[in-house]
């Protein structure tokens, strides 16, 4: 798909801005790393290998 609008950004440069974001929030301000979820979004839990749906793991 073709967008109207030129852009110099990459799609790599994209993916390391958000990378470089969620880990900040992650690091300094855990409590709103639900925001980066819908309720559709998966996580592993790299603690117990168990998967829950964000939903799930942002009401505790």
């Amino acid at each position: 798909m073709e967008s109207s609008c030129a852009s110099s950004v990459t799609i790599s440069e994209v993916g390391s801005k958000f990378v470089q974001h969620y880990y900040e929030v992650l690091q300094h301000q855990p409590q709103l790393a639900h925001r980066f979820y819908t309720a559709s979004s998966t996580i592993i839990r790299v603690d117990d290998d168990s998967t829950e749906t964000a939903s799930d793991i942002s009401v505790q």
